[in-house]
C-alpha cells in the first residue's frame, strides 16, 4: 500500500509539473532526434558511394561529427540532470520534512527523471523520423540522383537508444557521487561552488599564459594533422584562462575606477559573482560557441559548391598499366568508339607510403604547360586539387612529405623514419611545388598527384620498370561516349582486377571510374553539409537550453534577492534592468569570446590552405561570413528573449 501511494505521488507530481520542466527533457529529445537523423543520412549516402577514398573521407567526417555531438549531449545532459535534481529536491521538500530517508528520496527523484527521459527518447524517435523523411524528400525533389529514399533501419534506433541510455546512466551515477556527503538542502541550493577573488599580481601571469597559448596554437596549427588538434586544445585551455582570470582582472581594474565603479556598483558585483560561481556554465558556453564558429563553420563553408564542375575531370577512365598491355586498353577504347592517351609514367612512393605518378619534366610541360628546370637530385610537385588556377605551394608540412622518395610502387612495407635510406628511399630537394588541375582530384589531394623529375633520371628508372611485370609503366587516359561507358567500364575494371598490377597503397586504385568519383564527391559534400547543419542545430539549441536551464535554476534565489531590493526602495524598472543584465552577462561574454576564437580558427585554417596551394573561392568567404553573422545574431536574440522573460517573471513574483 505504501509503495502504491508513493507511485501515485510520483506520477501525480510528474504530470502536474511536466509543463514546468519540459525544457529539461527537450534537450534530450533534440539530441536523440539529431543523432537518429545523422545515422540515417550517413548510412543512406555511405552505402551508395562506390569510391573507396571518398567513402573513407566521409567516414572520417562522420567520426568527428559523432564525437562533437556526443560531447555536447553529455555536457547538456550533465547540466540538465544536476539542475533538474536541484529543482525537484525543492519540489519534494515536504517529503524531506516528513523524514524520508536520503536513499529513498534519491530513488524517487531519479525514477521521476527516468520517466521523463523515456518519454523524451520516444519523442526524439518520432521527431527524428519525421525530420529524416522531410529532409530526404526535399533532396530527392531537388536532385533525384543525390539520395535514395529509405527508412531508418532498426539498428539505428537501437544504437541511438543505447547511446542515450549510456549517457544518462553515467550522468546519474556522477550526480549521485556529487550528492554523497552533502545534505539535500545544500545540494538543492547549489552551495558547492564558492566565490574566489581574482587579484592582480600573480594572477596576471596566468592570464599572460593564456595569451601565450593562443600564439602557440597559431604556430602549431599549420603543421596539419595532429598539429590542428593540438592547436585547438591550446585554444580551449587559453579560453579557460582568459575567461576566468581575464574577466576577474578586468573586474579588479574597474574597481579602481572609483567613479565608474560606484555608478555601476550592483552590475559589476553581479558580473563578478556570476563569473566566479557559474564558471562551469560559462566555459561550457564558450566551448560550444568556439566549435560552432570554428570547426563546424569551416566544414560548412568548405562543403560548397555541392556539384563538381565536370570540366575539372576531362577523362572518363584512368588506368595504370604495365608495358605490353597498351594494346588491350587500346582495343577496348576503339571497340567503344573512345579515345586513348598513354603517358609514360611509373609509381613513386612518398614518405607516408602513398603512391604518386612519376613523370619527366618534358612530359609535365607537355601536359600542363608548367616548366620545371630540375637537376638529378631535385624534384617538383604538381598536386591535383580541383582548382583551375595554378598556385604555388609553400606549406612546409606538405613539402616535407616529398623529401624522401622511393621509385616504384608501394608494396606494403612498414615505414620507419630512421631507415628511409636503408629501405631504398632517396633524399631529394623539392625546388618547386604547385597545385592545379589536369586529371582532377582522384582521392584526397595527397594521393595520385605528380612527382616531376629530370628527363635523365626519369628515363633511367622508366627503362628498369618497363622490363618489370610487377610495375606499371603507363598512365592510360580514356574518353568513352556516354552510351558506351557502362560496358567499357566493366571490361576495363575486369582487366585491372584480373590482369593488372596489384595496388597496395592506402585508398588507391590502378583503375578509376571518374564518374563514380564525381558522384561520390557530390554525395560526400551533401553529407558534410547535412552533418554540419545538424551539428549547428545541436550546438545552437544546446547553448540556449543551458542559458534557460541556468536561469530557471536561479529563479528562487533571484526572487529573494530582488524582493529584498524592492523593500530597500529600488525602482521596478531598475530591478528589471538589473535582472536582465544578470542573465545576459552569463551568456553574452562567452558568446563574444567564443566567436573571436572561432574566427581565429578560420583565419589560421584559411592561411594553411592557401599555403598548401588551394585557391579558396569567394563563395567560401561569403558563406563563412554570412554563417558567423547569422549564428551570432540568433544566439544573441535567444539570449535576450530568455533574459527579458526571466526578468519579467522575477520582478512579478518578487
Amino acid at each position: 500500500r505504501g509503495e502504491g501511494m508513493l507511485r501515485k505521488i510520483i506520477l501525480k507530481n510528474f504530470r502536474y509539473n511536466l509543463k514546468n520542466y519540459l525544457l529539461f527533457f527537450l534537450s534530450n529529445t533534440l539530441a536523440v532526434s539529431l543523432t537518429l537523423v545523422f545515422l540515417g543520412l550517413k548510412n543512406n549516402l555511405g552505402e551508395h558511394i562506390k569510391d573507396e577514398a571518398t567513402n573513407y573521407i566521409m567516414k572520417s567526417d562522420f567520426f568527428m561529427a559523432v564525437v562533437m555531438l556526443s560531447v555536447v549531449s553529455v555536457v547538456l545532459t550533465v547540466y540538465a540532470v544536476r539542475n533538474y535534481v536541484r529543482v525537484r529536491v525543492r519540489d519534494y521538500s515536504m517529503l524531506m520534512l516528513l523524514g524520508i530517508r536520503k536513499k529513498m528520496f534519491q530513488m524517487i527523484i531519479f525514477a521521476d527523471y527516468g520517466l521523463g527521459w523515456l518519454l523524451s527518447v520516444i519523442a526524439g524517435f518520432v521527431c527524428g523520423s519525421l525530420i529524416y523523411y522531410l529532409y530526404q524528400e526535399l533532396l530527392y525533389h531537388l536532385e533525384s540522383d543525390m539520395i535514395e529514399k529509405s527508412m531508418i533501419a532498426p539498428k539505428e534506433y537501437l544504437l541511438t537508444f543505447v547511446v542515450s541510455l549510456m549517457i544518462v546512466v553515467v550522468v546519474v551515477m556522477v550526480t549521485l557521487t556529487l550528492m554523497e556527503g552533502k545534505s539535500l538542502d545544500s545540494f538543492a541550493a547549489g552551495k558547492e561552488i564558492q566565490e574566489k577573488k581574482i587579484k592582480t599580481g600573480k594572477w596576471s601571469i596566468v592570464f599572460v599564459i593564456g595569451v601565450i597559448l593562443v600564439v602557440c596554437g597559431i604556430f602549431t596549427f599549420p603543421k596539419g594533422g595532429a598539429g590542428t588538434i593540438r592547436a585547438q586544445v591550446m585554444w580551449l585551455l587559453s579560453g579557460l584562462l582568459v575567461l576566468y582570470i581575464g574577466i576577474g582582472l578586468f573586474m579588479e581594474i574597474l574597481k579602481k575606477c572609483q567613479k565608474f565603479y560606484l555608478s555601476h556598483l550592483f552590475q559589476i558585483n553581479q558580473l563578478n559573482h556570476h563569473f566566479t560561481t557559474n564558471f562551469l556554465v560559462i566555459f561550457m558556453l564558450f566551448v560550444i560557441h568556439f566549435f560552432a564558429t570554428g570547426y563546424v563553420a569551416q566544414g560548412l563553408a568548405g562543403s560548397f559548391p555541392i556539384y563538381v564542375d565536370k570540366e575539372l575531370y576531362p577523362y572518363d577512365y584512368i588506368l595504370s598499366i604495365r608495358e605490353g598491355d597498351q594494346q588491350i586498353v587500346e582495343d577496348i577504347a576503339e571497340g567503344y568508339e573512345g579515345t586513348l592517351r598513354l603517358i609514360p609514367m611509373f609509381k613513386v612512393v612518398n614518405m607516408t607510403g602513398l603512391d604518386e605518378f612519376g613523370i619527366s619534366q618534358s612530359t609535365c610541360k607537355e601536359l600542363t604547360g608548367i616548366s620545371f628546370d630540375l637537376n638529378d637530385n631535385e624534384v617538383g610537385l604538381y598536386k591535383e586539387d580541383n582548382e583551375k588556377s595554378e598556385r604555388k605551394i609553400v606549406d612546409p608540412s606538405t613539402l616535407e612529405v616529398y623529401e624522401y622518395l622511393r621509385m616504384g610502387r608501394f608494396r606494403g612495407e612498414d615505414l620507419n623514419i630512421y631507415t628511409y635510406e636503408d629501405d631504398g628511399y632517396e633524399k631529394f630537394d623539392v625546388i618547386k611545388a604547385v597545385s592545379g588541375n589536369y586529371l582532377g582530384c582522384l582521392s584526397d589531394g595527397y594521393r595520385d598527384s605528380w612527382i616531376i623529375m629530370s628527363d635523365t633520371r626519369f628515363e633511367k628508372y622508366w627503362a628498369q620498370f618497363r622490363d618489370n611485370e610487377d610495375e606499371v609503366a603507363y598512365l592510360a587516359l580514356l574518353c568513352i561516349p556516354e552510351e558506351n561507358r557502362p560496358q567499357a567500364g566493366k571490361e576495363l575494371q575486369n582487366y585491372s582486377e584480373n590482369y593488372g598490377v596489384e595496388e597496395m597503397g592506402s585508398l588507391q586504385e590502378n583503375y578509376y571510374d571518374v564518374n563514380q568519383i564525381v558522384d561520390g564527391i557530390e554525395k560526400r559534400s551533401l553529407f558534410q553539409i547535412s552533418s554540419k547543419l545538424l551539428l549547428i542545430l545541436s550546438l545552437l539549441f544546446s547553448s540556449v537550453f543551458i542559458v534557460k536551464i541556468k536561469a530557471m535554476s536561479d529563479e528562487e534565489s533571484m526572487q529573494k534577492r530582488y524582493a529584498f531590493l524592492s523593500s530597500m526602495g529600488m525602482y521596478v524598472e531598475q530591478r528589471r534592468k538589473t535582472a536582465r543584465f544578470e542573465v545576459l552577462c552569463t551568456a553574452v561574454i562567452p558568446l563574444l569570446i567564443g566567436v573571436v576564437y572561432g574566427v581565429n580558427y578560420n583565419v589560421q585554417y584559411w592561411k594553411m590552405l592557401m599555403a598548401s596551394g588551394y585557391d579558396m573561392s569567394s563563395d567560401y568567404i561569403k558563406i563563412l561570413v554570412i554563417y558567423l553573422i547569422l549564428y551570432s545574431a540568433l544566439q544573441f536574440i535567444c539570449i535576450v528573449v530568455i533574459a527579458v522573460g526571466t526578468a519579467k517573471k522575477i520582478i512579478a513574483d518578487s
